[in-house]
């Protein structure tokens, strides 16, 4: 419980509260909280993972390189009914009009994220047992008086497999100066109803 309210208190400022991201999770009865990172404490089962701190005034988040894909595999309990993917992502140095980064959930690309044309975007959708939700932010420069655009971004998935890939793919075309962290990841499976 500590962990979760110094999560808040590190991220709170901002933070988009409608999609519960920023550190509060609120579990229901049928469900497991299967990981929780900030990346203040470690990067346990990230693939190819930096931890830098990167975004000052955030603290230490997960570090994407311009031009890497990042992924983590998430072994989920038996008879899950819904796996609930939540994390924040950043975008910052000199995102162009084409450069976009691939949010890929096992082989379904699920999202394709370039930086927002407005002040605070919302996209939602849901197709095939999988919902999506993402909210932007356009946060004050914060280094090099670069902007950085913060998503809030929640996956939904029902009755998934027993293990769930999350996937970050960048691709960038004009920014070569561009870089991505991702930060707050959380993983719930939903168990089915009594």
């Amino acid at each position: 419980m500590a962990l979760l309210i110094l999560t808040m208190v590190r991220t709170g400022e901002g933070s988009i509260n409608s999609l519960g991201a920023g550190g509060l999770i609120t579990l229901e009865e049928r469900d497991t909280l299967i990981a929780f990172q900030d990346f203040s404490f470690d990067t346990d089962g990230w693939d190819r993972a930096i931890q830098e701190n990167s975004l000052p005034g955030l603290g230490p988040v997960l570090d994407g390189s311009v031009d890497t894909a990042v992924e983590r595999v998430f072994a989920l309990p038996e008879e899950t009914a819904l796996a609930t993917i939540r994390f924040d992502m950043f975008l910052n140095g000199g995102w162009g009009r084409e450069d976009t980064i691939h949010i890929i959930l096992g082989e379904i690309q699920t999202l394709a994220l370039g930086w927002p044309s407005d002040n605070s975007e919302l996209v939602t959708f849901a197709r095939d047992g999988l919902s999506v939700l993402a909210q932007s932010a356009l946060l004050d420069p914060i280094r090099d008086n670069h902007r950085v655009a913060r998503y809030s971004v929640e996956l939904a998935v029902s009755f998934p497999a027993d293990r769930l890939t999350l996937r970050l793919v960048p691709e960038l075309v004009d920014g070569a100066q561009s870089n991505w962290a991702i930060d707050n990841v959380s993983v719930v499976a939903r168990g089915p109803e009594a």
